[in-house]
């Protein structure tokens, strides 16, 4: 390993000798996209385009990079900053490989893609994932390995969603909207299970809280008949997403205030809680809202979960 990590370490220089102040600037802005970016991008999905496919895109996500996580705690291999002070970097929380900007970049519009079936979607859609994996390299927070890394996980996921959603949406239909609830509680406690004190560990009850809040969210939707798709005229989905984000950043903004300088067990409830909180109005009282001051639309609904 460390022979391809010092491979990595030469590719990376290489790469770097060709900095710029304008490259520096693009592939910042881009890799952000990869990131924290996917809480705007997600419910916009959900509230402005498909919501059936935007809850699908919701739950594959937290659980494509839940597996990211667990994968990087125990492969727990470093940063190519943190092997070699040549390389410039602006620095990462986390463990390296796989880059989880390369596994969501792939799951993220290869859905989207494999959704409109089109063939032009689809050029797009591999060079944002290529742009994404070189902006990693670029930025000196990846090795190349941690890239092929991520988009293979990636590629996996994106394979069995692609084979298998439709089977698991009919199952749980079968099951009814109580057991349907359980599932996602008792995934949700799974999920959040592991525990330490790295950044993973955090990253994980995050993604444990949003799965239980944007899963119970979509299961009350399918069993309270919601009336809600996505869909509907231009301005109505762009104000349905200002509504809705505007929403969002203020709750998280509120429980932030409340809650700060909470830590240990106490601060990984509180961030469980918080999120589901986040997860739960973007799949179920943001469409709710949208219905009831007219911004929804008159088709018909499509939740990831369906309630029987």
């Amino acid at each position: 390993m460390d022979a391809v990590l010092q491979q990595g370490v030469e590719f990376i220089l290489w790469v770097q000798q060709y900095q710029s102040t304008g490259l520096d600037t693009f592939f910042r802005h881009f890799t952000d996209f990869g990131g924290a970016h996917y809480l705007y991008m997600a419910p916009l999905v959900i509230w402005s385009i498909d919501y059936r496919i935007g809850c699908r895109l919701v739950l594959l996500l937290v659980s494509t990079l839940f597996v990211n996580s667990l994968v990087k705690d125990l492969l727990a291999q470093p940063r190519p900053f943190q092997v070699d002070d040549r390389i410039v970097s602006a620095g990462e929380h986390g463990y390296g490989l796989p880059s989880g900007h390369a596994q969501l970049v792939v799951v993220f519009w290869g859905v989207l893609a494999a959704w409109l079936q089109n063939k032009w979607f689809w050029l797009v859609a591999v060079l944002i994932m290529f742009l994404m994996g070189f902006s990693r390299v670029y930025l000196g927070v990846h090795f190349p390995t941690d890239i092929i890394g991520g988009w293979a996980l990636g590629l996996v996921t994106l394979i069995l969603y692609m084979r298998y959603v439709d089977a698991f949406e009919a199952w749980a239909r079968a099951l009814g909207w109580r057991r349907q609830v359980s599932l996602v509680v008792a995934i949700s406690l799974l999920m959040a299970l592991p525990g330490s004190d790295s950044f993973e560990a955090v990253l994980i009850v995050c993604l444990a809280g949003f799965f239980l809040g944007s899963g119970l969210g979509m299961v009350l939707a399918a069993a309270g008949d919601l009336d809600f798709d996505g869909r509907g005229a231009v301005w109505r989905r762009l104000l349905r997403y200002v509504v809705g984000m505007s929403g969002t950043l203020a709750l998280i903004y509120l429980m932030r205030e409340k809650i700060s300088g909470a830590e240990g067990f106490i601060g990984s409830v509180i961030l469980y809680v918080e999120l589901a909180v986040v997860g739960f109005w973007v799949s179920y009282v943001a469409p709710c809202l949208f219905s009831r001051i007219g911004l929804g639309s008159a088709s018909s609904r499509g939740p990831a979960m369906v309630a029987g």
